[in-house]
């Protein structure tokens, strides 16, 4: 276990309150941009001048070194300090002692390993210091901020209705495409999920699907097609092929889009939605059907290896993992048609309150959730009747070219014979 993450039992929600003795150098900090990737503060406290610069530089995927160079005050030094890390939406902050070099100045430094400890891209972090000098004096280094982005490619911006899309190295023309299809299924996921006003949300655009899985490689994941970070309000896609953008992301994002606005519902227990029920309404909503999705599960019914639900409440199998979000994605569909789509809103507010895979039925359907798999089954598997019919026709046709067989084998016999007595008389 790293040091980093040994030291996460020692959580702070904002940096030490300074004692009574240590109001004489409260701080008002200056803070600035120098270079990429890096943030400065200047320490001015009352009656002496301390001066300090904090920073922070990342390489993505690989490390982010956080510096801290300070002053101590005339006839003092330093000796400890401590450095703060929060992660965006995390409620509390890791503290982590570092080791210092001083005399009258002090430099300190520590390097995050993001190989053991990954971030997720398009995050923000919150840092900052706490130092004691010789005599117990402390001081705290105001928050400052690093915007951990993939600083592989060259982002440019498109914005509108609080939805800003981001792409690199492709026409503006597909960003276009992802922020029109953004907008609609915002507005066609409002039926399910009803906001007091528009979520603001971020789309990162990868020029292709190897970028965006190195992407999510570097950060310990690795997905197929898209991806969400709820928490930081960022969805990730890709698209290489102009002619199909507008499909192919409009696709996408409203999967995402639609797991993001689950999140924004649910909260910290978005764990706990039962799994068909996320990935069937994202599924859902992506507005173009799938004909495969169709015909995977005609076949999988014929063959009696339909998924049961109970066994997609926390995970999909990873074979056959298109048959899981084939099921769930028609099972809504049953849904919204049998009882409605406040039905869906109804089962995500039972989600909210703390449902789970089995009592999200009961409360946002009034029925058991073998009950509810029961009637979407009869579309899908043949009755006894139909199987029965299915079994006499087969064999009808099976003893009716039997019969064709045997009358051509028999024609053929009368004709050889017919053919020899006409021989033997020449």
């Amino acid at each position: 276990m790293t040091h980093f993450a040994k030291m996460s039992k020692r959580l702070f929600s904002s940096p030490p309150a300074p004692t009574l003795r240590s109001l004489s150098f409260i701080l008002a900090v200056m803070i600035g941009v120098m270079g990429a990737h890096q943030a400065s503060a200047v320490w001015l406290p009352v009656g002496q001048t301390l001066a300090a610069t904090a920073t922070a530089k990342y390489q993505f995927g690989k490390s982010v070194t956080f510096t801290l160079e300070a002053q101590a005050p005339p006839e003092r030094s330093i000796e400890e300090a401590t450095l703060f890390i929060r992660r965006e939406q995390s409620p509390s902050a890791v503290a982590i002692p570092v080791a210092v070099q001083t005399d009258s100045a002090l430099t300190a430094s520590y390097q995050l390993d993001l190989v053991a400890e990954p971030l997720a891209p398009f995050t923000t972090v919150t840092y900052w210091w706490a130092i004691r000098d010789d005599e117990g004096q402390r001081y705290s280094v105001a928050q400052q901020t690093l915007e951990y982005r993939d600083d592989r490619f060259a982002w440019e911006a498109l914005e509108e209705s609080s939805v800003t899309v981001y792409w690199a190295g492709q026409p503006q023309a597909i960003a276009q495409a992802a922020l029109d299809q953004a907008q609609a299924a915002r507005a066609e996921l409002a039926r399910v999920f009803p906001q007091e006003e528009d979520v603001a949300f971020q789309v990162y655009i990868y020029p292709s699907l190897a970028d965006m899985q190195s992407a999510l490689r570097l950060t310990g994941r690795e997905y197929v097609g898209g991806h969400v970070f709820p928490e930081n309000d960022v969805l990730l896609v890709w698209a290489d092929n102009p002619r199909l953008a507008t499909t192919e992301l409009g696709q996408s994002v409203a999967h995402e889009l639609s797991h993001l606005l689950m999140y924004r519902l649910v909260g910290a227990d978005y764990w706990r939605v039962p799994r068909w029920f996320d990935e069937g309404v994202a599924t859902h909503f992506e507005p173009s059907p799938r004909p495969e999705d169709e015909l995977l599960l005609r076949e999988a019914a014929t063959n009696r290896e339909l998924i049961p639900f109970d066994a997609l409440c926390q995970t999909f199998p990873v074979q056959p993992d298109r048959l899981a979000y084939a099921q769930s994605a028609s099972l809504i569909d049953y849904i919204e048609r049998e009882y409605g789509t406040s039905a869906l809103n109804t089962m995500a507010r039972a989600a909210a309150d703390g449902a789970d895979c089995r009592t999200i039925t009961t409360r946002g359907l009034g029925i058991e959730l073998e009950e509810l798999e029961s009637n979407w089954r009869r579309e899908w598997v043949p009755g006894p009747l139909v199987e029965l019919s299915s079994r006499r026709i087969v064999w009808i046709i099976l003893v009716g070219a039997g019969f064709l067989l045997m009358l051509f084998l028999i024609q053929f016999r009368l004709n050889d014979e017919q053919t020899a007595a006409r021989q033997s008389r020449l």
